[in-house]
């Protein structure tokens, strides 16, 4: 079976002495591509990352921006379901952050793409949805609108419950300091609320009253 996940790090990980079409061909070879399919999985990734102009030339000569494209490239050769790009923009200039960008929106919709990134406007041009993690654990996770609307001096609370209810919604709704409460599925609510501790032991308080089961707030 070829691998679900195609991986770039942050440092392409290219042979610079092979050409580009015959280090994607070693490519997907390694990961397993049948060799009836090889060269049309070779095409289909350097006319997916623009590299037709390139595919004869060493790597070793290309710039920065293509050296990225053949990264991108060799992380697609075997068509995988999931994309992952760490910091693909790093060390480019505008120009082919510009391209690069315009590349990852390309992919949308062929591919469940990942991208692990500091660099904040990176993730406002590029993301649809954003997982913030500090210290390795997750402090939030929504839309880039929804996070934008949250204003300073507030904070998302998610909050794990075992017995969910329309009554709890309403419940917490009601209580001073929630600004909103969204189901993300039947036992994971978002509450929007004030930056402020007392509505964390509103939370827990009302959640316990209803006999909801509280397993992680």
């Amino acid at each position: 079976a070829l691998p679900i996940i195609g991986y770039l790090p942050e440092t392409p990980p290219v042979y610079s002495e092979m050409l580009v079409r015959e280090y994607l061909t070693f490519v997907a070879e390694l990961k397993g591509v049948e060799s009836s399919k090889v060269k049309s999985a070779v095409d289909h990734a350097i006319e997916k990352t623009h590299l037709g102009s390139v595919e004869k030339r060493l790597i070793h000569n290309l710039s920065k921006g293509f050296k990225q494209r053949v990264g991108i490239a060799q992380a697609l050769v075997s068509s995988p379901e999931v994309l992952i790009l760490d910091e693909p923009t790093v060390g480019l200039d505008p120009k082919q952050v510009a391209e690069i960008r315009e590349l990852i929106r390309e992919l949308r919709g062929q591919h469940t793409i990942i991208l692990s990134t500091h660099i904040l406007p990176e993730v406002q041009a590029t993301c649809e949805r954003i997982i913030i993690i500090n210290r390795g654990r997750i402090v939030a996770q929504d839309t880039l609108e929804n996070l934008a609307k949250l204003k300073s001096g507030s904070r998302k609370v998610l909050l794990k419950v075992r017995r969910s209810s329309p009554e709890l919604q309403s419940g917490l709704q009601t209580l001073p300091g929630v600004t909103a409460v969204l189901a993300q599925d039947s036992h994971l609510w978002s509450i929007d609320t004030s930056d402020s501790e007392d509505v964390i032991e509103r939370i827990a308080k009302e959640v316990m009253a209803r006999g909801a089961g509280l397993l992680e707030i």
